[in-house]
């Protein structure tokens, strides 16, 4: 099976083996998981269809896996596209620890170097998803082998490592875990967060504005019904009187939430009157916020104001907040900051897959090596010494 560009010298189970040998690789494994593109389908991935989706990531994941001697299951959420799983044996009277770094990435549109060659170059690993989210992933299957080859008799936790598809563009990955009635008693997704934990983020809500007309030509304007005229209101109100009522609103930890129109369309010529126009908002919110509410605020703005715009929420993912005194979390700074003066508990204004565990029941946070300022950029890294401080603070984690 041909995973990636550096596998294709040699076989997938003498890569595994080599890997195997050397508890020090991380570097390598980021490597070989960086060739294997997984790029996510949503929008305009940049790439052929056949170098989207993550089945071969994940094939390639669940084979370590196996070699590090879990059991392993894979998850189709959709067509070539799975989650897979690893769990530790033995653990049934043990608490649950679930992990869950996501194995898709971003478009490569724009990249100023080979996405899929991971290029060493001044203490640092080039490449798509060396960041966000390989990274992390990488410094946590690494540690979980260190600990099960050296000290297994010293895991306190059933471990439960879900490499989850699909965290860019929906988490249909954690909401398939989520469904499926996962059980554990800490989550922790692995995200670039600079080795300091997240334990509280803004959700995202993206709305779609559409607005009907009639449409007649352009000299006549007066004959018809502009479409873009009503979008138009509609954006002004956002802009000028519900973004202002957003910004008292604020939350300690996170600031006041925030929107943005990042797509405006409508018409088909320009000398026809527009019949309809079409707006997609990004809505970032806060924990105390309902996403739900937020949409029959504006409905019935948009009613009393008597502009003629529908509006309907496209996607969404839900705040995340944690106790910031929980004691798994805190075990985490704890050893973060002895070891590497990191451990700083914060709270974030992007979202990702813990906001969906901790919905589920599970208390969860975000951590990982590696900077979030470095996430979807044209010319993607993590510095390497960040990668594997991360995998040394996770092995002593874990035998905590």
């Amino acid at each position: 099976m041909v995973y990636g560009k550096r596998e294709s010298a040699h076989s997938a189970e003498k890569l595994i083996k080599g890997i195997m040998k050397n508890p020090s690789s991380v570097e390598s494994f980021l490597r070989d998981l960086i060739a294997i593109p997984s790029v996510n389908p949503h929008g305009d991935p940049g790439v052929s269809a056949e170098k989207t989706g993550e089945g071969n990531a994940a094939r390639f994941i669940g084979d370590f896996f196996k070699a590090m001697g879990l059991d392993v299951e894979f998850q189709e959420v959709y067509p070539g596209r799975p989650n897979v799983i690893g769990r530790t044996k033995g653990g049934a009277n043990k608490p649950k620890l679930l992990l869950i770094p996501h194995t898709d990435t971003v478009s490569v549109l724009g990249m100023t170097i080979d996405p899929f060659d991971p290029v060493v170059r001044n203490g640092r690993i080039y490449g798509r998803g060396a960041c966000d989210d390989k990274g992390p992933l990488s410094a946590m299957a690494f540690a979980l082998k260190n600990v099960l080859e050296k000290r297994a008799h010293e895991l306190k936790y059933e471990v439960i490592f879900a490499a989850v598809m699909g965290e860019e563009a929906g988490n249909e990955g954690v909401r398939h875990l989520v469904k499926k009635k996962i059980k554990a008693d800490f989550c922790i997704a692995g995200e670039p967060t600079d080795l300091n934990p997240v334990n509280t983020h803004k959700g995202a809500m993206w709305a779609v504005l559409t607005a009907g007309g009639k449409a007649v030509h352009s000299s006549q304007p007066h004959k018809g019904d502009n479409a873009i005229y009503k979008m138009a209101r509609a954006i002004t109100y956002l802009e000028q009187v519900y973004f202002p009522a957003l910004q008292k609103r604020k939350n300690k930890e996170l600031g006041a939430p925030t929107l943005s129109v990042g797509i405006v369309s409508g018409g088909s010529k320009v000398n026809i009157v527009p019949d309809v126009a079409r707006a997609e908002v990004d809505f970032r919110t806060t924990p105390e916020q309902d996403q739900g509410q937020i949409i029959m605020e504006i409905l019935a703005a948009f009613k009393k104001l008597k502009i003629d715009v529908q509006v309907e929420q496209s996607r969404g993912c839900e705040p995340l907040y944690t106790d910031p005194k929980n004691p798994h979390l805190l075990k985490l700074a704890n050893i973060s900051k002895k070891m590497f003066g990191r451990g700083k508990t914060y709270g974030a204004p992007w979202f990702c897959d813990a906001a969906i565990a901790a919905g589920g029941g599970i208390p969860a946070i975000a951590w990982g090596p590696g900077s979030i300022g470095q996430a979807h950029t044209k010319d993607e890294y993590i510095e390497t010494a960040e990668l594997v401080k991360g995998r040394e603070i996770f092995e002593e984690f874990l035998t905590r």
